[in-house]
């Protein structure tokens, strides 16, 4: 888990510390997974400003391989971008740990971590990051903090996402054909398989076959998803063209126009 302050700017490093104390947690990691091999580009850089000693037991022991919060994080999908957990619960169900996980909570524990949130992030193609917000030496109520800030902790993990990842998503060479790029305009305009497969000639299932290719190269998990990364790559339009992604405050995705 290697740093590049040089490359991360200071006002989002002062701005994730702030909203991370903010919200009650002692750390934070933003962490970038994987990044699509065909890239010319270098992943997106990841930071934290975890206790080093924890760091390093933990890079030690390449726990990242069988962390059950990262485990749990990968399998999250559709609409679940986010979770809120426990040392004391993980450790409470020992029957579904493995031994080094077990070790790797004992380790956890030695070192006064007690809970935390991870938001999992994905696409376009295999990106995948997630954001850690942790407490160390300390027992706030993770659940609460999550279910009353929810919204604020999505946009904060969104927008380190945005901030870091922007000009190496633009670099992605993603190509979809001409049919895949007609059927997500349609589906970014609201019509459905059966819609779309009337209006282009072609049967549902012809659709979906389309989709499904379009959700492998973007990584996407369903339609909605889809529509999103194609639009900030500007694989298609839609008004209105220029903008970004963000949580409202009910934890919805949606669309921001640019301000002109």
């Amino acid at each position: 888990m290697k740093t590049y302050p040089n490359t991360i700017p200071s006002a989002l490093i002062e701005q994730v510390a702030r909203e991370s104390r903010d919200f009650g947690f002692t750390a934070y990691s933003f962490l970038v997974h994987e990044w699509p091999s065909a890239n010319r580009t270098p992943a997106p850089p990841s930071f934290n400003n975890l206790p080093v000693d924890w760091l390093r037991d933990y890079e030690d022991r390449n726990a990242m391989d069988y962390d059950p919060i990262h485990a749990y994080a990968r399998n999250m999908r559709g609409n679940e971008f986010g979770r809120s957990w426990t040392l004391a619960e993980i450790v409470s169900n020992t029957e579904d740990l493995s031994a080094k996980q077990r070790s790797l909570c004992d380790l956890a524990r030695a070192h006064g971590l007690t809970g935390g949130v991870i938001v999992a992030m994905r696409g376009p193609r295999t990106a995948y990051t997630t954001m850690s917000l942790l407490t160390f030496n300390d027992d706030p109520d993770s659940h609460s903090i999550l279910s009353q800030n929810k919204p604020q902790i999505l946009r904060l993990a969104a927008h380190t996402f945005a901030e870091l990842t922007s000009s190496h998503i633009g670099s992605l060479e993603i190509r979809i054909t001409p049919e895949e790029r007609k059927i997500l305009n349609w589906v970014a305009g609201g019509k459905t398989a059966r819609d779309i497969a009337g209006l282009l000639n072609i049967t549902p299932d012809g659709v979906r076959y389309h989709l499904r290719s379009v959700y492998q190269k973007l990584g996407a998990e369903n339609n909605a998803h889809a529509v999103a990364i194609a639009l900030s790559l500007g694989l298609i339009s839609l008004f209105p063209q220029r903008g970004t992604f963000n949580y409202d405050d009910q934890g919805n995705f949606l669309f921001v126009p640019a301000k002109d």
